[in-house]
């Protein structure tokens, strides 16, 4: 019969690592057969593997890119006149978690809007734990679940400003870490700053400036100005000396000009400014003697 060297007890080895497996017959009458068989089947039919004969008495199992598939027991035989010998071997592969890219809404979401995505691992050697962090810092654990070893959801039931970020999910297993990332926009209402008056109490003739401040909120927004509850447009006035007239710097100031005060400027004025979210209104008064 035939007699084979022992094939080598092999360590883990990972996905795209390089593997040969070379056997060898040490004694036995020519002419000899030497095959190959993965888990019982033909090896030559597995993906990626290529078998290759050196001589008459040698040959070798190659995989140029271990992948998860490959992992198993190989067996080396040995064939002449006489009978068949085997020698077996056995590779494990150690598999990085791998994962779905999640999103968020690209446009952003309203404040106040549930946020709802799921991490996914595709494959990867079990145990695999999975966690979120966002902005480079571990969330609770409170507000997401795992629906299996390969799966977790990150819930947000009421979204606030401060939820916005940038989220990670995290797999590890024994083989590595793998990680996906996604930023979240929250969207807020306009937040006002006071009025701000250039004289709160003035003389008619003068000249007073109303600014009105979104500190923060999402835009574009509209800005509107009101006196004693009725809309102000531009040019209000007996003539373009008194007229008053709206002015807009930037994308988060407002304001109103009164070119020459007549005793009908004054009163209370509000300053209302909205947008896709929601509305805000600061108001001032003004006195005219």
């Amino acid at each position: 019969l035939p007699k084979l060297a022992p094939l080598p007890i092999n360590s883990p080895l990972y996905v795209g690592d390089y593997y040969q497996l070379s056997c060898a017959v040490v004694h036995g009458d020519a002419p000899f057969n030497i095959t190959w068989d993965y888990n019982g089947q033909p090896a030559g039919d597995l993906p990626g593997v290529t078998i290759m004969m050196h001589s008459r008495r040698s040959s070798s199992l190659n995989i140029e890119s271990v992948q998860g598939g490959h992992a198993g027991v190989y067996t080396c035989r040995g064939a002449n006149r006489a009978g068949e010998t085997t020698a077996e071997s056995h590779l494990s592969v150690k598999e990085l978690p791998q994962m779905e890219q999640f999103h968020f809404n690209a446009n952003g979401v309203n404040g106040g809007q549930a946020v709802r995505v799921m991490c996914m691992v595709t494959s990867g050697d079990l145990p695999i734990d999975i966690y979120w962090l966002k902005d480079s810092q571990p969330l609770l654990r409170s507000i997401y679940h795992k629906i299996d070893e390969y799966t977790l959801i990150l819930s947000l039931r009421q979204t606030t400003i401060s939820d916005s970020g940038n989220y990670t999910c995290v797999a590890s297993n024994a083989a590595g870490n793998a990680s996906r990332s996604s930023s979240l926009k929250v969207k807020e209402p306009p937040v006002l700053a006071p009025l701000l008056l250039s004289a709160s109490i003035c003389d008619v003739g003068d000249y007073v400036q109303l600014t009105c401040i979104a500190s923060r909120g999402a835009t574009p927004i509209l800005f509107e100005w009101w006196l004693n509850g009725r809309q102000v447009h531009d040019h209000e006035g007996r003539d373009d000396v008194s007229a008053v007239q709206q002015a807009t710097v930037g994308e988060h100031t407002s304001l109103l000009l009164i070119h020459r005060v007549q005793a009908s400027h004054g009163g209370n004025y509000s300053c209302k400014a909205s947008n896709q979210v929601g509305v805000a209104e600061r108001q001032a008064k003004l006195t005219v003697n």
